[in-house]
C-alpha cells in the first residue's frame, strides 16, 4: 500500500506544469524522462551537497577508532560495514545471503551492521535471515550510533558495503568516499555517479 500511495502521489505531482525540475542525479533525471515523459529542457541535475568539512578523515581521532575496533574485536577481523535503513531497496538481505559464501573464503570475516530499528518488521526479517543462514557469529549488530560517531565506525572497518537496488542519490556511499574509505557498491541507479576513490 505504501508503494501504491507514493506512486499515486508522484503521478499527481508531475501533472503540474512546472517550468523546471531539479533532479539529484542523472539517474533520477532519466527516470522522470522515461516514466513521466518529461522533456529534457525542463530537467536539470544538481547533486546533493556533502559537508566535506564534517566528513574529513582528519576530524576523527585514532584513539576513538581504536576503541570501536577493540569493543567489537575488529582488529583481528576483516570487517565490512553496512549502515543505513533495512528497507527493501537498500539490498541488505542480499549482503546477508552472500555471507555464507564470504565466510567460507575469509575465515576472520565480520559484518558490522548499523541498522535503524524504526521498521521493526524489516529488522525482524533481517535478524531471522541471519539466524536461518547460521552466520550469527560473523555478524556484529549495532542498534544505533550517534551521527557524530558514524565516521569513527566507517574508519574502524576495512570496507563499507552499499548493496542498494535503487538510490536516487546515495548519501552513505558519498559520505564514505568523502572519508577516503574503501567502498564496495552495487553498480545500479545513481551510485556509479556519486562514488569516487577506492571503489569496487
Amino acid at each position: 500500500w505504501k508503494w501504491f500511495f507514493f506512486k499515486l502521489f508522484e503521478s499527481i505531482i508531475f501533472k503540474f506544469p512546472f517550468d523546471k525540475i531539479i533532479c539529484v542525479s542523472n539517474y533520477t533525471k532519466n527516470s522522470l524522462r522515461i516514466h513521466f515523459g518529461i522533456v529534457d529542457k525542463k530537467l536539470s541535475t544538481v547533486y546533493n551537497g556533502i559537508d566535506y568539512k564534517r566528513w574529513d578523515k582528519n576530524n576523527f581521532k585514532v584513539k576513538d577508532i581504536k576503541k570501536i575496533q577493540e569493543k567489537y574485536n575488529l582488529n583481528k577481523s576483516f570487517s565490512w560495514l553496512y549502515f543505513w535503513r533495512p528497507g527493501i531497496s537498500k539490498g541488505l538481505e542480499y549482503f546477508i545471503f552472500a555471507l555464507p559464501g564470504i565466510v567460507k573464503k575469509i575465515k576472520n570475516f565480520k559484518a558490522v551492521l548499523i541498522v535503524s530499528e524504526n521498521d521493526k518488521k524489516r529488522v525482524a526479517f533481517i535478524k531471522s535471515l541471519i539466524c536461518d543462514l547460521k552466520v550469527e557469529e560473523f555478524v556484529e549488530w549495532v542498534s544505533s550510533v550517534d551521527n557524530k560517531e558514524l565516521g569513527n565506525y566507517i574508519l574502524a572497518c576495512d570496507f563499507v558495503v552499499v548493496p542498494s537496488l535503487v538510490e536516487w542519490f546515495g548519501f552513505s556511499a558519498a559520505e564514505t568516499c568523502a572519508l577516503s574509505q574503501k567502498l564496495l557498491v552495487s553498480s545500479v541507479a545513481s551510485l556509479p555517479e556519486v562514488v569516487s576513490g577506492k571503489v569496487n
